[in-house]
């Protein structure tokens, strides 16, 4: 009996819920898009172009270790087992591809 009254108080609150709460798809019309706007986007694009162009300056060991950092996301140790050279190297040359790409950028990367 008072299983069943539990069923019943469950089953209530459920069938309440759903009769009072709000369609998530239908929710999703009233939000602000999430898209930037076009002037955003051509900022974007033009950061990515200069940052783009920065990396090309670099040798191709800063290059590579800067890359393996932030676009595959790898730790140090791990760069440094790819590239077979120490971790203290792999440090100087990460740390030198960022100043000069800082250097180019200013405080604002």
């Amino acid at each position: 009996m008072v299983r069943d009254h539990t069923k019943t108080q469950k089953f209530r609150f459920w069938k309440t819920t759903q009769s009072s709460s709000i369609d998530v798809n239908e929710l999703g019309n009233y939000l602000p898009s999430g898209a930037s706007s076009p002037e955003a986007q051509y900022l974007a694009r033009e950061r990515v172009e200069m940052i783009r162009s920065s990396l090309e300056k670099l040798s191709e060991k800063q290059r590579s270790i800067f890359l393996m950092k932030f676009v595959e996301d790898l730790d140090i140790s791990e760069i440094a087992e790819v590239t077979g050279m120490p971790v203290q190297t792999v440090k100087t040359h990460l740390y030198r591809a960022v100043a000069a790409i800082r250097d180019k950028f200013g405080a604002n990367l």
